[in-house]
């Protein structure tokens, strides 16, 4: 069975940090960090609905960071599937372990041929 929704809970790091991202001395969890948890947790998900010899590339990503988020904290990253083909979209939030929203938004992605994709690479 595919699953529609896909949850993981991440631990804030200091390479996760906005001070590690030229934001010096703001040890919270950075916006480039809170995208990438999201979209490994979307690459995770997605994996159950594409053949072996699919994978999936980033397309888009509306995104809003609201609140801040400690390292050293955990926070939980949620994904939903609410629109399958050659283009998922899917809608992500993330909260702290108090239940405090973080951070939401959607993402889109492309259903591509792994191996063209790598061929296409190899090529450029």
């Amino acid at each position: 069975m595919q699953k529609k929704e896909l949850s993981r809970t991440v631990l804030a790091r200091q390479e996760d940090s906005a001070s590690n991202w030229g934001n010096e001395g703001v040890e919270v969890l950075s916006t480039p960090a809170v995208l990438g948890h999201m979209e490994y947790t979307c690459v995770q998900l997605l994996e159950g609905w594409i053949s072996d010899t699919e994978m999936t590339v980033g397309l888009s990503v509306d995104m809003e960071h609201l609140a801040p988020s400690k390292i050293g904290e955990p926070v939980r990253v949620t994904v939903e599937l609410v629109e399958f083909g050659k283009r998922p979209a899917l809608n992500f939030q993330v909260m702290d372990d108090s239940g405090n929203l973080i951070s939401k938004g959607r993402h889109e992605r492309a259903v591509v041929d792994r191996e063209k994709f790598e061929r296409k690479l190899k090529d450029s």
